[in-house]
């Protein structure tokens, strides 16, 4: 199975959103995008209008990063948008099952995204079979400098080889990394400022990769 990309908007020119979502729609397998309360994570991203402009634009599957306090507050949000695959962060909820449930009655393809604050969880294995699509942080919650945690990334690979779910990653993964997990079993790798910061060197790094592949 060749692994997927998928870029993440919140790391692209945010003023030319319609070029940015354009120049993914050519190239890339998967459309990222990322809502951000900042309460839940440090930082605020965009909304469900932004979402609903990318929607329109965009050619390829989308998936949402809900990065929020309360995600049944936007679930009917949700229902109303193009979302082909939907994760909610668990490490600041109290009642993860409950969630999750709401969404899958509500005929929504929901994920969780795993957090290190997660891994320490008794109730980890019994969360995890809830869903088939798991995106794990390979940065830790809240860091500032965003850096790639090899610990993050190997629990990742380990749960992809389990073949149990579709295994995702998000943060900082470079080109280098994507090279080095191009047997691995890591079904989608969301990519940020790997994509935006040179599209050049990333349609080079994702040429090369397809080649490996």
């Amino acid at each position: 199975m060749s692994i997927r990309f998928s870029p993440s908007i919140a790391s692209s020119d945010i003023l030319n959103v319609a070029r940015e979502v354009r120049f993914v729609n050519n190239y890339f397998d998967d459309i990222h995008l990322d809502v951000a309360d900042g309460a839940a994570v440090n930082e605020i991203s965009f909304g469900f209008k932004m979402c609903g402009k990318v929607c329109e634009i965009a050619k390829l599957p989308i998936s949402l990063h809900l990065e929020v306090m309360d995600p049944l507050r936007y679930m009917e949000q949700v229902k109303k948008g193009r979302f082909d695959q939907v994760f909610i962060q668990i490490d600041c909820l109290p009642d993860t099952e409950r969630v999750i449930r709401t969404y899958q009655r509500n005929g929504i393809s929901v994920g969780i995204n795993l957090s290190n604050l997660d891994l320490k969880r008794t109730n980890l294995e019994e969360i995890l079979d809830m869903t088939e699509h798991i995106l794990v942080n390979t940065t830790y919650h809240n860091d500032p400098r965003q850096i790639l945690r090899n610990d993050m990334l190997e629990y990742a690979v380990g749960l992809s080889n389990r073949k149990e779910h579709k295994v995702w990653i998000d943060g900082a993964i470079d080109w280098k990394t994507a090279e080095s997990l191009k047997s691995s079993n890591i079904y989608t790798i969301v990519m940020g400022r790997a994509v935006f910061e040179d599209r050049d060197k990333a349609i080079r790094g994702l040429n090369h990769l397809r080649k490996l592949q």
